[in-house]
């Protein structure tokens, strides 16, 4: 659904590039710089869902990659990654997407997975080169605004993860 989004997006502003749209699908365009300032707001406990950004995650390895490097600091007590959570396996039972949703909103869960999935959004905007002049967060997502910002180390803001919310 998202690689055809993206293709006619792609198809319609090859054809007017100067000329500004918006559909019904929520996708804009506009050629040149933005009447205003763009900000990015991550949101915080309680906008994790299971199967969040699989789109982006199949068609930007990008995003993949950030679930990735979670999922070697972050794990359950039974030794579950975190996306195994955020994607479980397609299964027939009804109640099986319930259960998943369940452990997912553990705040042991939620937090590192919604700090993720924001991690994964900026980094595929900041590849398209869509910079915010401001940033913030809702909740927990204050702190995905400081990796994103710049002011702390990605790799070092991971780490710390697994341990936050043993406080």
């Amino acid at each position: 659904e998202l690689r055809q989004k993206l293709e006619q997006l792609a198809e319609r502003i090859t054809k007017v590039p100067a000329e500004p749209f918006h559909l019904p699908t929520g996708s804009s365009y506009q050629a040149g710089e933005p009447p205003g300032k763009v900000a990015f707001l991550f949101p915080g406990l309680g906008a994790e869902y299971p199967h969040m950004l699989s789109d982006l995650c199949v068609n930007f390895p990008e995003a993949r990659e950030c679930f990735d490097r979670m999922d070697a600091s972050v794990r359950a007590a039974d030794g579950r990654p975190l996306s195994a959570d955020i994607y479980p396996p397609t299964t027939f039972a009804e109640n099986e997407l319930e259960t998943a949703a369940a452990r997912l909103g553990k705040i042991q869960r939620a937090n590192p997975a919604l700090m993720t999935a924001s991690g994964a959004m900026f980094t595929i905007l900041d590849k398209l080169e869509v910079r915010p002049d401001m940033m913030t967060g809702h909740s927990s997502g204050e702190w995905v605004s400081l990796p994103a910002s710049g002011m702390a180390d990605v790799d070092r803001f991971v780490s710390g993860m697994s341990g936050l919310n043993d406080v």
